[in-house]
C-alpha cells in the first residue's frame, strides 16, 4: 500500500513545477511511472504536503505578517498597513488590512468615505 509520506518524494518536483496540479493528475502519474494505484485522498493529501515543503506552513507564513505590515510601511511612505489577533485565543490570527496610499489618496480625492 502507497501512502502519502511513499508518494511525496516522487511527486514532489512534479507538483513543485505545476502547482496547480489536480490529485486525478497525480493519480494518472503515478499509475503510469510508478504502476501504483493510489486513492484520490492519498494523492491529495500527498500534493498538500508537497505544496507545504513549497510554500510553507500557514503556522510559518502568519508569523511573518508582521514584518510585512513594517515592509509595506517603510516602502510606501504614507500607506497603511496593520495587522490583529483574535481577542482571548493565543496566536490565533484575526485579519489584515492594507491600504496603500496611492488608493487612499485616489479615494479620498473621490470623496469615498470609509466607516
Amino acid at each position: 500500500m502507497a501512502n502519502a509520506k511513499w508518494v511525496v518524494p516522487r511527486i514532489l518536483g512534479y507538483v513543485s513545477e505545476h502547482l496547480n496540479c489536480k490529485p486525478s493528475t497525480i493519480q494518472s502519474r503515478m499509475k503510469r511511472k510508478y504502476k501504483v494505484e493510489i486513492s484520490y485522498w492519498t494523492a491529495w493529501h500527498a500534493r498538500h504536503i508537497c505544496l507545504e515543503k513549497v510554500y510553507g506552513s500557514f503556522e510559518d507564513n502568519y508569523t511573518c505578517v508582521p514584518e510585512l505590515c513594517r515592509q509595506i510601511q517603510l516602502a510606501n511612505s504614507g500607506s497603511v498597513a496593520t495587522w490583529s489577533k483574535e481577542e482571548g485565543v493565543a496566536e490565533q490570527f484575526g485579519g489584515l488590512f492594507v491600504m496603500y496610499k496611492a488608493s487612499l489618496y485616489g479615494s479620498l480625492r473621490r470623496g469615498t468615505t470609509y466607516a
